[in-house]
């Protein structure tokens, strides 16, 4: 599976987002990648919780992605929502509070993953390579949209290709996802995420018929 992920947070000023996504969602694209962001853990802040049942209404599948300190908090909430798949950061959180949560997850049947900033080692993330279903790797650094891409990340997704602990897990690649690296990108991920690069695109089914094939 190789699919292309629009961020919702390229139409959050959009006072037509629903029409807008049913626009996208008639060219083509399948996920949405719902950023949630809390003030602490981030600097900005972002949705919490609105239009999932007219996201899902539409067709779309939903991966949310939490950008936030309190992950118990937030995961109790959208675990009892429509949503397909539902990740968080490790980086300031201990193992047991990680596993716990990936667990709570995946019993209510959502697709659990955890997230990871542009400068935080593969090799610290083996240990809840059971507990997941997706790993997230940011490639800028997480709170802001409209970054540049980080190019050591390429160093990362190899490293990620080659892991066996990942071998069956999704891999989702965010931000600064554009057409100069788009078609490098693809070859190491199955989730690409893009924001304003995708929504302002000119020809979204022929983006995607060029990644997805």
């Amino acid at each position: 599976m190789r699919k292309i992920e629009l961020s919702l947070l390229a139409l959050m000023n959009n006072k037509n987002i629903i029409n807008e996504l049913e626009r996208i969602k008639n060219n083509g694209i399948e996920f949405i990648h719902y950023d949630v962001m809390d003030g602490q853990f981030v600097k900005n802040t972002a949705f919490e919780g609105e239009y999932i049942d007219e996201i899902k209404k539409i067709g779309f599948k939903i991966s949310v992605h939490l950008m936030v300190k309190d992950i118990s908090s937030y995961v109790d909430k959208f675990i009892n929502k429509n949503i397909d798949y539902l990740t968080f950061h490790i980086e300031c959180q201990n193992d047991n509070v990680i596993i716990e949560q990936l667990k709570k997850i995946r019993e209510k049947g959502i697709k659990a993953g955890i997230a990871i900033k542009p400068f935080t080692k593969i090799f610290d993330v083996e240990k809840f390579a059971e507990y997941i279903d997706i790993l997230t790797v940011m490639s800028v650094e997480p709170g802001k949209g409209g970054q540049k891409f980080i190019p050591n990340t390429f160093y990362k997704l190899i490293e990620l290709k080659n892991n066996v602990n990942f071998k069956d897990k999704v891999i989702q690649i965010d931000g600064g996802i554009n057409n100069t690296n788009i078609n490098e990108i693809k070859r190491y991920v199955n989730l690409i995420v893009s924001g304003s690069f995708l929504a302002s695109y000119d020809d979204i089914e022929k983006l995607i018929k060029e990644v997805e094939e």
